[in-house]
């Protein structure tokens, strides 16, 4: 195990995997954002949302997210940004806080990081015991910039 976080992260348990974001990527946590289907785009895309009077590209982590039974809860929005650059990211759980600390990284000799889908990952933590995939916010706008 190597160094912990130094950072607070968010905690977005997943189907596959557990992914986190550092808190300091998280512009605001939003409740109401009601979408504005595209057709033809990517699984991935859910649509545009309304942010503060911007358009914004609404993204999900996984095609299918959350954990079995979650469904009864209101769907959430994570306002993530890089630079200027601002999009929403859509969880169907409620996100847990992983204080600054708390989760041991992986060195990389333990386990290597898949790179597939939109989402670059930065690094791996164990938090809880279980291993955490901390999403890289900086390559992942620059992914969606490219698309």
């Amino acid at each position: 195990m190597g160094p912990s976080n130094q950072n607070a992260m968010l905690l977005l348990a997943g189907r596959e995997k557990n992914y986190a974001v550092e808190f300091f990527s998280v512009e605001e946590i939003c409740f109401n954002i009601k979408l504005s289907k595209i057709p033809a785009l990517p699984n991935y895309f859910l649509g545009l949302g309304n942010y503060k009077g911007s358009t914004l590209p609404i993204i999900r982590l996984e095609k299918e997210y959350g954990q079995p039974g979650a469904k009864n809860m209101q769907p959430v929005v994570l306002i993530l940004k890089y630079q200027q650059h601002q999009f929403g990211l859509w969880v169907e759980v409620q996100p847990d806080m992983i204080p600054a600390g708390a989760a041991a990284a992986i060195q990389e000799s333990d386990f290597t990081i898949e790179e597939n889908g939109i989402w670059k990952e930065k690094e791996l933590y164990q938090y809880d015991g279980e291993l955490v995939s901390l999403i890289d916010v900086q390559r992942s706008a620059e992914q969606l910039l490219l698309l």
